[in-house]
């Protein structure tokens, strides 16, 4: 049998509304077909379609950078040896807590299974050593499956953590608007519920 694929083309109508925001806080935009539209980007479209009441019943996987607190909650000795096997992992942001050691993340986000998660818990459970810890976690990584990570993809490799990767099944454009699309300035007042001599807005902006 031949691989193959399927192709989805979808018209949706939406009311006007700020549905992406780019850097600035504007909606996204793109230049197609020689005039300027309204754009949704594929990362949007992707996040909307796994948290969505509908996919999220198949939906088996946790993406991540808290993946400590996820594993080992507030038990000290627990977050200990999984930040010691991050650490090996070349896994481990050292420096991007801003709140203390408390909330130490991966430098990545980690895509992982729900059923990954429930087996690392009941490792730390099991007081395993370190080394320990660290195999079964790289193990964890390197097997962890779930509709969204096939459906979707996962990106996570570093110095001493390889084969973690997965193709994504499915490739999700970034959605255009049909018609050229300007946007404009939300200019807008709050009016004041108490009248004065003034023209009656509290706030403008």
């Amino acid at each position: 049998m031949e691989n193959g694929y399927i192709a989805i083309h979808m018209i949706q109508n939406h009311p006007p509304s700020n549905l992406n925001r780019d850097d600035i806080g504007a909606p996204k935009t793109a230049y197609f077909g020689g005039c300027l539209r309204a754009r949704i980007s594929s990362q949007c479209l992707k996040r909307s379609i796994r948290r969505s009441e509908e996919f999220a019943r198949h939906c088996g996987g946790i993406r991540t950078r808290r993946l400590i607190e996820l594993l080992a909650g507030s038990d000290k000795k627990k977050r200990e040896t999984v930040e010691r096997a991050l650490k090996e992992l070349d896994m481990l942001d050292e420096g991007g807590s801003n709140s203390g050691e408390s909330d130490k993340k991966t430098k990545a986000t980690v895509f992982i299974s729900v059923k990954s998660v429930r087996e690392l818990r009941k490792a730390l459970q099991d007081q395993s050593s370190t080394e320990d810890f660290r195999k079964r976690l790289q193990e964890e990584l390197q097997k962890s499956w779930a509709p969204d990570i096939a459906l979707f993809g996962r990106m996570l490799e570093t110095r001493e953590l390889s084969d973690t990767r997965v193709e994504a099944a499915a490739h999700v454009a970034h959605a255009l608007s049909t018609h050229e699309c300007m946007p404009e300035v939300d200019y807008y007042v709050a009016a004041d519920d108490i009248p004065g001599p003034d023209a009656g807005a509290a706030y403008v902006d």
